[in-house]
Protein backbone atom coordinates (compact mmCIF):
# COMPACT_ATOMS: atom_id res chain seq x y z
CA UNK A 1 0.00 0.00 0.00
CA UNK A 2 1.23 3.35 -0.75
CA UNK A 3 1.94 5.91 2.13
CA UNK A 4 2.79 9.80 1.53
CA UNK A 5 5.77 10.57 2.70
CA UNK A 6 6.06 13.31 5.98
CA UNK A 7 6.80 16.46 3.48
CA UNK A 8 4.48 15.49 1.35
CA UNK A 9 1.40 14.73 4.13
CA UNK A 10 2.67 18.35 5.14
CA UNK A 11 2.55 20.13 2.82
CA UNK A 12 -0.90 18.69 1.75
CA UNK A 13 -2.20 19.93 5.35
CA UNK A 14 -0.32 23.01 5.11
CA UNK A 15 -2.57 23.32 1.48
CA UNK A 16 -6.31 22.65 3.06
CA UNK A 17 -5.66 24.90 6.11
CA UNK A 18 -4.69 27.64 3.79
CA UNK A 19 -7.35 27.20 1.27
CA UNK A 20 -10.00 26.30 4.53
CA UNK A 21 -8.46 28.25 7.34
CA UNK A 22 -6.85 26.68 10.24
CA UNK A 23 -10.33 25.96 11.82
CA UNK A 24 -12.36 24.73 9.43
CA UNK A 25 -9.43 22.53 8.70
CA UNK A 26 -9.34 20.99 12.24
CA UNK A 27 -13.23 20.40 11.93
CA UNK A 28 -12.90 18.74 8.23
CA UNK A 29 -9.50 16.81 8.60
CA UNK A 30 -11.20 13.51 9.94
CA UNK A 31 -13.50 13.01 6.87
CA UNK A 32 -10.47 13.64 4.61
CA UNK A 33 -8.33 11.05 6.17
CA UNK A 34 -6.04 13.77 7.40
CA UNK A 35 -4.79 13.98 10.56
CA UNK A 36 -3.28 17.64 11.66
CA UNK A 37 -0.32 17.48 13.65
CA UNK A 38 1.04 20.67 13.85
CA UNK A 39 -0.16 24.37 12.37
CA UNK A 40 2.55 26.63 11.06
CA UNK A 41 1.75 29.74 10.35
CA UNK A 42 4.14 32.72 11.34
CA UNK A 43 4.04 34.79 7.55
CA UNK A 44 -0.33 34.04 8.13
CA UNK A 45 -2.08 31.30 6.55
CA UNK A 46 -2.71 33.11 3.25
CA UNK A 47 0.78 33.94 2.23
CA UNK A 48 1.63 30.51 1.38
CA UNK A 49 2.32 30.25 -2.64
CA UNK A 50 3.35 26.76 -3.31
CA UNK A 51 5.21 24.08 -0.97
CA UNK A 52 8.03 21.42 -2.32
CA UNK A 53 10.22 18.77 -0.12
CA UNK A 54 13.46 17.60 -0.12
CA UNK A 55 14.96 14.46 1.85
CA UNK A 56 18.36 15.30 2.80
CA UNK A 57 20.89 12.04 2.90
CA UNK A 58 21.23 12.56 6.98
CA UNK A 59 17.23 11.89 7.31
CA UNK A 60 16.31 15.61 7.21
CA UNK A 61 12.72 16.15 5.61
CA UNK A 62 12.44 20.12 4.78
CA UNK A 63 9.24 21.60 3.34
CA UNK A 64 10.05 24.44 0.75
CA UNK A 65 7.61 27.27 1.36
CA UNK A 66 6.93 29.95 -1.64
CA UNK A 67 5.40 33.10 0.17
CA UNK A 68 5.15 36.41 -1.61
CA UNK A 69 8.21 38.01 -0.49
CA UNK A 70 10.14 35.42 -0.42
CA UNK A 71 11.43 31.36 0.34
CA UNK A 72 11.02 29.54 3.94
CA UNK A 73 12.58 26.05 4.28
CA UNK A 74 11.23 24.30 6.92
CA UNK A 75 12.18 21.37 8.95
CA UNK A 76 9.65 19.24 9.37
CA UNK A 77 11.57 15.55 9.91
CA UNK A 78 9.40 15.83 13.68
CA UNK A 79 5.86 16.60 11.66
CA UNK A 80 4.58 17.18 15.28
CA UNK A 81 7.11 20.15 15.93
CA UNK A 82 7.98 22.16 11.88
CA UNK A 83 10.97 24.79 12.99
CA UNK A 84 11.81 27.46 10.07
CA UNK A 85 15.50 26.47 8.84
CA UNK A 86 16.74 29.46 6.85
CA UNK A 87 13.88 32.54 5.37
CA UNK A 88 15.78 34.19 1.97
CA UNK A 89 13.45 37.36 1.24
CA UNK A 90 12.87 38.13 -2.38
CA UNK A 91 11.16 40.41 -4.81
CA UNK A 92 7.48 40.10 -4.32
CA UNK A 93 6.02 37.57 -6.29
CA UNK A 94 1.86 36.04 -7.12
CA UNK A 95 3.45 32.74 -7.30
CA UNK A 96 6.79 30.77 -6.90
CA UNK A 97 7.69 27.30 -7.57
CA UNK A 98 10.46 24.86 -6.80
CA UNK A 99 12.20 21.98 -7.53
CA UNK A 100 15.27 20.18 -6.20
CA UNK A 101 18.15 17.80 -7.76
CA UNK A 102 20.90 16.69 -5.85
CA UNK A 103 21.35 19.19 -2.56
CA UNK A 104 20.22 22.32 -4.55
CA UNK A 105 16.88 23.72 -4.31
CA UNK A 106 15.97 25.86 -7.42
CA UNK A 107 13.02 28.69 -7.47
CA UNK A 108 11.70 30.75 -10.22
CA UNK A 109 8.79 33.04 -9.70
CA UNK A 110 6.20 35.29 -12.02
CA UNK A 111 7.50 38.64 -11.12
CA UNK A 112 11.73 38.67 -11.37
CA UNK A 113 14.73 37.46 -9.98
CA UNK A 114 15.30 34.20 -12.98
CA UNK A 115 16.27 31.03 -12.14
CA UNK A 116 17.23 31.26 -7.36
CA UNK A 117 19.92 28.47 -6.44
CA UNK A 118 19.99 27.27 -3.03
CA UNK A 119 22.64 24.85 -1.09
CA UNK A 120 21.00 22.20 1.02
CA UNK A 121 23.81 20.31 1.69
CA UNK A 122 23.60 21.14 5.12
CA UNK A 123 19.81 20.95 5.32
CA UNK A 124 19.44 22.14 8.83
CA UNK A 125 21.36 25.42 7.72
CA UNK A 126 20.21 25.95 3.95
CA UNK A 127 22.26 28.97 2.38
CA UNK A 128 21.45 31.00 -1.05
CA UNK A 129 23.85 30.55 -3.57
CA UNK A 130 22.72 32.99 -6.07
CA UNK A 131 20.19 33.64 -9.58
CA UNK A 132 20.98 32.89 -12.87
CA UNK A 133 19.15 35.69 -15.76
CA UNK A 134 21.01 35.27 -18.60
CA UNK A 135 17.99 33.70 -20.66
CA UNK A 136 15.20 34.74 -18.42
CA UNK A 137 13.70 36.55 -15.68
CA UNK A 138 10.51 34.75 -14.96
CA UNK A 139 8.41 31.60 -14.88
CA UNK A 140 5.79 30.36 -13.43
CA UNK A 141 7.06 26.57 -13.45
CA UNK A 142 10.61 24.87 -12.82
CA UNK A 143 10.45 21.23 -14.34
CA UNK A 144 14.04 19.48 -13.88
CA UNK A 145 14.47 15.82 -15.42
Amino acid sequence: MWRPDKRLQWCAGLALTAVLGAGAFDAHAQGWNVELLSHFAPYGSRAYKDCWGYSAPDGTELAILGLGQGVAFVDVTDPSAPREAAFFQSEPATHRDFRTHGHYAYEVNESSGGLRIYDLSDPRYPTYVGNWEETFTSAHNIGIY
